[in-house]
C-alpha cells in the first residue's frame, strides 16, 4: 500500500509538467522507474562518473556541487520536494554528461533522507519516441533544465550578492526553511558570515513590504 502511494506521487510529479497520464499508460510507464532511498549526507552521484540516469525527487533535499581549483565547494543547484508548493528543481540529471559520454562535473548529495525514482536515459529515449505525449514531456524536461541553468548563469554573472539573495527570496522562499544556512550561502556564492548579515535585513524588508500591501488591501 505504501509502495503504491509512493509511485502515485511520482505520477503526480510528472503531471505537474503539463501532461495527463491515463491509468493504462501509467501501468506501463511506471515499470521503467526504480525507487531509490538515500540517507542524509549519502552520495547519489559522484563527479567524474557518467550520469546515465534521471532522478525525480518525491521527498527530501539534495544539492549538486563541484569543487573549484582552490578546493572550495560551490553549490550549483538545490533540489527539494517537501510536498504541496514546497518543491523546487525536483528533476536531477546531467544530460550533457550522458550524451557526450563524459564524466559529470557535478556531484549530487542528499542533505537529508531522500526518496526518489530513477530512470535510465536509454529507457526515457524509448519512451519519448513512442508517443507524442511523451515527446511533449521530453520538451518540457529540456525546457525546464535549460531555463534553470540559463537563469542561474545570468544571476551569477550579472547580480551581486544582495540581488541574488533577493531573487532567491522572491522566487523560492521555501528554501530558507528547508535548507541549512551554510548551504544557501554556498549557493549564493557568499560566506556564511555575509549570509548572516544579509538575511535579517532582507527578510525584514520583505515582511515590511508584505505588511504594507496587506494594509492597503484592507483600507
Amino acid at each position: 500500500m505504501l509502495k503504491e502511494k509512493s509511485i502515485k506521487k511520482l505520477k503526480k510529479e510528472l503531471e505537474y509538467l503539463g501532461i495527463k497520464i491515463l491509468d493504462d499508460e501509467w501501468d506501463k510507464v511506471k515499470k521503467i522507474f526504480k525507487k531509490e532511498l538515500y540517507l542524509e549526507n549519502e552520495m547519489i552521484h559522484y563527479a567524474g562518473d557518467v550520469m546515465d540516469k534521471v532522478y525525480y525527487i518525491t521527498e527530501g533535499v539534495v544539492k549538486s556541487y563541484f569543487i573549484d581549483a582552490n578546493g572550495k565547494e560551490f553549490i550549483w543547484q538545490i533540489y527539494f520536494n517537501k510536498g504541496n508548493k514546497e518543491r523546487k528543481n525536483i528533476v536531477m540529471d546531467d544530460s550533457v554528461s550522458y550524451y557526450e559520454k563524459e564524466g559529470s562535473f557535478l556531484a549530487f548529495e542528499a542533505l537529508e533522507n531522500v526518496t526518489c525514482y530513477s530512470v535510465s536515459w536509454k529507457s526515457l529515449e524509448v519512451l519519448f519516441a513512442s508517443d507524442i505525449k511523451w515527446q511533449y514531456l521530453a520538451r518540457m524536461l529540456t525546457y525546464n533544465a535549460y531555463s534553470i541553468s540559463y537563469k542561474r548563469v545570468l544571476s551569477i554573472m550579472s547580480e551581486n550578492a544582495t540581488q541574488r539573495f533577493e531573487r532567491l527570496l522572491k522566487e523560492n522562499p521555501s528554501v530558507f526553511k528547508n535548507v541549512k544556512s551554510y548551504h544557501i550561502a554556498s549557493y549564493l556564492g557568499i560566506t556564511p558570515q555575509s549570509y548572516s548579515r544579509l538575511k535579517p535585513k532582507l527578510c525584514n524588508r520583505k515582511l515590511k513590504k508584505a505588511s504594507i500591501i496587506a494594509h492597503k488591501a484592507h483600507s
